[in-house]
């Protein structure tokens, strides 16, 4: 970080993708305050760069929520992962593996809180995104399944997909 911030200004994207970066290992780490300092410094340097609704800020967007969600600040982490959602759909393919990612990460967490009937649309979404890109046999589309299983059977549904 600081060999990036010595040829560059603060508040260069740059920095940004950086910090975003660094968050990401230390949330790994299981350093959790550095981690979230880093990826709110990685956020606000986005926002203020390409506007609230880039990409780039959807993506720290989503790794802001997933970190608070592992930290337990459950509230703040669903209208993170939300908006990620939101921002990544918007401003990509509607058939992206991101956005199948972003989708089935979000629909395993409301399953997590409870709530499998908010979950079940999305996850569906991530499971057909996730069948356009991979294999039946791949990881990704496994773990759509699973989370698609998982909320179909928390509301009494049958897991045939």
């Amino acid at each position: 970080l600081a060999a990036r911030q010595a040829g560059l200004e603060p508040n260069h994207p740059l920095v940004a993708h950086t910090l975003h970066n660094l968050a990401s290992v230390y949330q790994v780490l299981d350093r959790f305050p550095e981690a979230e300092s880093s990826f709110r410094r990685a956020l606000d340097i986005r926002v203020e760069a390409y506007g609230p609704r880039h990409s780039s800020v959807g993506l720290t967007r989503w790794g802001l929520g997933h970190l608070l969600r592992r930290m337990g600040t459950v509230e703040e982490a669903e209208t993170e992962v939300r908006l990620a959602v939101e921002i990544i759909r918007e401003s990509g393919s509607a058939d992206s593996p991101t956005l199948g990612a972003a989708l089935l990460d979000f629909g395993n967490f409301l399953v997590e809180l409870g709530r499998p009937g908010e979950a079940e649309p999305l996850l569906a979404e991530s499971l057909r995104i996730r069948r356009l890109h991979y294999q039946e046999d791949d990881a990704r589309v496994v773990a759509a399944l699973e989370g698609l299983g998982a909320a179909r059977a928390a509301l009494g549904l049958p897991a045939s997909m």
